[in-house]
């Protein structure tokens, strides 16, 4: 959460866990009937949640502290969903499905995919801003690849 809080491209991590339960929240009365325990899909999404705290655990001080805190927080998205499988069963999984699949934001975007999300911006938007000119005659476009 500190990590979140001081970084200037992770700060939204702290507002998924409530907007989640918000959602959760807004969809309650549908969820109440028959919840029944899915033990066929716990153990592989447990299996995830292990191997994600595994490598994040093993390769502690030798990745980024984005990459070793990304590890974590995918591992405990992994654990929520599977004690969502072992405690409420497949079918109150698959009818919150968003709100599950919407923690997966608490993962911090990996440095390498953030830079080429950041370099493919700067290039539509000169791309955007090119384009009126490139219209009226005036320059032409020039082509980018990322």
């Amino acid at each position: 959460m500190l990590y979140a809080a001081h970084s200037d491209v992770h700060p939204h991590v702290l507002l998924v866990p409530p907007v989640a339960a918000c959602l959760l929240y807004v969809q309650r009365r549908p969820l109440s009937a028959g919840c029944r325990s899915s033990i066929l899909r716990t153990p592989t999404v447990t299996g995830i949640a292990l191997a994600a705290l595994a490598a994040g655990i093993g390769w502690r001080g030798s990745v980024s502290l984005n990459k070793e805190l990304a590890l974590m927080a995918f591992a405990f998205v992994s654990f929520v969903a599977a004690g969502g499988f072992l405690f409420l069963g497949s079918k109150w999984m698959a009818a919150t499905t968003f709100p599950v699949t919407f923690l997966i934001f608490m993962v911090p975007v990996p440095d390498a995919a953030r830079l080429w999300l950041e370099r493919a911006s700067a290039l539509a938007s000169a791309d955007a801003d090119a384009l009126p000119f490139s219209m009226a005659g005036t320059v032409r476009a020039p082509r980018h690849s990322v």
